[in-house]
């Protein structure tokens, strides 16, 4: 799956550049000159350009007209659709404004591509709102927000699973992982399923094909601390309750931790986890 890497604007150059996808925070487009110019030449340059609508990091969706205008300024092409966090119920009243906006203005519907994002207070909540945000014809993509990762008692990795065996994976759909939860070990998880093969014994690690992309700021969150996320290891660093507050705007220099990290998670995007263990420990592959 496409990997999208978010980066302080002082490292957006160095780090989110490596990216094959971005998903830009449309607060910061419209604040941070320099954060808005770099995006739109990711635009011009031909990459997929996503405007999450900022629930995650400022507590609310920006008004739609501000997220609107946001996604035209670095000509994106991709919008997600406004939501609540927590609360199926509200989240799809939130969406379903949005959508009833979009009905009224076809030119605006036009525009861009349109992502939605399930959330739910259980597991069968969020798969009600799921299927109701599946049915509305302007949306082409779902969102998996980190946050659904407490819902299952695997994680995100079982939702996956679940939307599998159940059937309920979308063929007119496109699917986006919206942020890694605590360990980059997760990605890997989620851009592979374990499935047996004929004539074989045991598990053995497939792609999940309609998984498009992901993005997420944890490798290099981690990295600025000076940590490098283990692949064997035992060790699982403590969720960062930090998305509010993470500094954007502040100066960090770039290090080889975060560098590490990245490479990890690239590979593990890529469901290589041998080749990202060999990157991590600096062997020859």
């Amino acid at each position: 799956m496409l990997c999208g890497i978010a980066a302080p604007v002082c490292l957006l150059e160095e780090y989110a550049a490596q990216g094959t996808y971005h998903l830009a925070l449309s607060h910061l487009i419209l604040k941070s000159p320099a954060y808005r110019e770099f995006y739109l030449r990711m635009s011009r340059r031909g990459d997929h350009v996503g405007v999450d609508n900022g629930v995650v990091e400022t507590g609310s969706s920006l008004p739609f007209v501000e997220v609107l205008e946001a996604a035209r300024a670095v000509e994106a092409t991709e919008v997600v659709l406004p939501d609540v966090l927590g609360n199926g119920i509200v989240s799809y009243e939130a969406t379903e404004r949005a959508y009833d906006y979009l009905l009224q203005y076809p030119d605006v519907a036009n525009e861009f591509a349109w992502m939605a994002v399930p959330h739910g207070r259980t597991a069968k909540e969020w798969l009600q709102n799921y299927l109701k945000l599946c049915e509305l014809p302007l949306v082409t993509c779902i969102g998996i927000s980190m946050f659904d990762h407490e819902l299952w008692r695997g994680g995100r990795a079982e939702l996956l699973d679940c939307l599998e065996d159940m059937d309920l994976v979308s063929s007119s759909m496109e699917y986006h992982i919206l942020g890694c939860y605590s360990d980059v070990r997760e990605v890997y998880a989620l851009a592979t399923k374990m499935t047996g093969h004929a004539y074989s014994c045991g598990l053995y690690p497939e792609l999940r094909p309609w998984i498009r992309s992901m993005d997420t700021g944890l490798p290099v969150r981690l990295g600025l601390r000076g940590y490098k996320c283990p692949w064997f290891d035992d060790e699982i660093p403590a969720p960062l309750a930090e998305h509010q507050v993470f500094g954007f705007l502040a100066d960090y220099e770039p290090n080889e931790a975060v560098q590490a990290n990245i490479d990890l998670y690239k590979a593990a995007c890529e469901g290589v986890a041998l080749t990202a263990q060999a990157q991590y420990q600096g062997e020859p592959l």
